[in-house]
């Protein structure tokens, strides 16, 4: 391929922006000959990259292998915006061969989740002159214990994060403390702490810390949040950007609901994970008379002890007309609750209800899948999902259920003839 050719695929690579074009412009990059046409090239397409997603902009394990290995590639790394090193595994420490490599400048997006960091590789990564225009950090499952949470929290280098992930690390609340009093960390929008053994004054530290007032994303999943020691977070108020909170796995109780059922700066807050918490019918109901939620838009409740009791309260709020999202899967749910969601009047909203794993049976379905109230296409899945029902029962059970329906004629009525009668109603 003479130099024109090449120019022309690499113009015609850089005009459409797309997973498919980065890898095509990986390839031609990769087998160039190493001579100054290929360097011309590389300005030329630094250039016209500015206006790429950075996301697009990333790296296999592949390139990173091939390229880091030889000095004469290194200058590739211009182009490169995300490079993702989960899991690696190859020689010497990773933070060594990064600190080498100072074309790197461009970064934005790095993982190093499961390296074996440890401590010392945070003030490692701090130490690298060319990594600090990260705004995204994923340090996740690393062994990170308190005093790497004080480099973090301590370091410049890391001060345009926007995105930072720790979780399943090892520093706890007393790490988190350094962590909330960074002068440094104030830009991050998303904060992933799941798996560190946080307690319920760690959310409440968060809550109350100037340092994270600009929050959208928090991840608390699996720690040891206890909601009887949560009332302190009910008056937080540096978390009102918060759009996304996930709590799920913890100690919440019926407690830990009611706190956040009062807590004025969740106002924004669209989704809300409070799965696997052991939330019964008062925490429900109290969610359910809640005027601190307006915007929520996805609430979690699977894999809690809430019982018809509770659904029923909640199918009666009138606080959630923005809902889209309500999973109920894996409690203790019957008929009654999927017969008062098909007559709710509270949300306009709903366009997926997740009852999986309940005790709802055929009339509940039924209920669902003609209730006037809802939204048509939550009836639509629900008349999916009852006809799905229908096709698994027995010749015998259809008869009982069409009886119940009043279907004249059932008994003599075959199979097909029965379901094909029962959805005609």
């Amino acid at each position: 391929m003479n130099r024109d050719e090449r120019f022309a695929l690499l113009r015609s690579y850089l005009s459409h922006p797309s997973s498919e074009s980065w890898e095509q412009l990986l390839s031609l990059f990769t087998e160039w000959a190493h001579d100054d046409q290929r360097m011309m090239a590389l300005q030329y397409a630094e250039g016209h990259l500015q206006h790429w997603p950075h996301l697009l902009r990333t790296i296999s394990r592949k390139h990173w292998d091939l390229w880091s290995v030889q000095t004469d590639d290194w200058p590739l790394f211009r182009l490169v915006q995300s490079l993702d090193l989960s899991a690696y595994r190859g020689d010497g420490r990773i933070t060594q061969r990064l600190g080498q490599i100072d074309s790197l400048a461009n970064l934005r997006h790095l993982s190093l989740s499961s390296t074996k960091l440890g401590n010392e590789g945070i003030q490692e990564l701090a130490d690298i002159p060319h990594l600090q225009q990260l705004t995204s950090l994923a340090l996740k499952s690393n062994g990170i214990e308190e005093e790497g949470l004080v480099t973090l929290a301590q370091s410049a280098s890391f001060k345009h994060l926007q995105c930072l992930e720790l979780s399943t690390n090892k520093f706890g609340h007393e790490g988190l403390e350094h962590l909330v009093q960074s002068p440094h960390l104030t830009d991050l929008r998303e904060l992933y702490l799941m798996g560190n053994q946080l307690e319920a004054r760690s959310l409440s530290l968060l809550g109350h810390s100037p340092t994270f007032s600009k929050l959208r994303v928090l991840h608390l999943h699996r720690n040891a949040i206890v909601g009887e020691e949560l009332e302190k977070f009910v008056y937080a108020e540096h978390l009102s950007q918060l759009e996304e909170l996930r709590l799920g796995g913890n100690k919440l109780g019926d407690e830990g609901a009611d706190v956040l059922a009062h807590t004025k700066c969740l106002a924004n807050l669209r989704e809300l994970d409070i799965q696997d918490n052991k939330i019964a019918n008062f925490g429900v109901k109290t969610l359910a008379k809640s005027t601190c939620l307006p915007q929520l838009t996805k609430l979690n409740l699977e894999y809690n002890n809430i019982t018809d009791e509770g659904a029923v309260a909640f199918a009666k709020s009138t606080q959630f007309a923005q809902l889209q999202t309500l999973i109920l899967g894996s409690n203790e749910l019957g008929d009654g609750s999927a017969k008062a969601f098909s007559e709710a009047q509270g949300f306009p909203s709903l366009t997926q209800l997740h009852l999986d794993y309940n005790s709802v049976q055929i009339d509940g379905y039924r209920a669902l899948a003609y209730g006037q109230t809802l939204h048509k296409d939550l009836r639509r899945t629900f008349l999916d999902d009852y006809t799905r029902h229908l096709e698994g029962r027995n010749l015998n059970s259809l008869r009982r259920h069409a009886e119940k329906l009043a279907i004249k004629g059932a008994p003599e009525m075959d199979r097909r003839a029965l379901i094909e009668a029962i959805l005609a109603l």
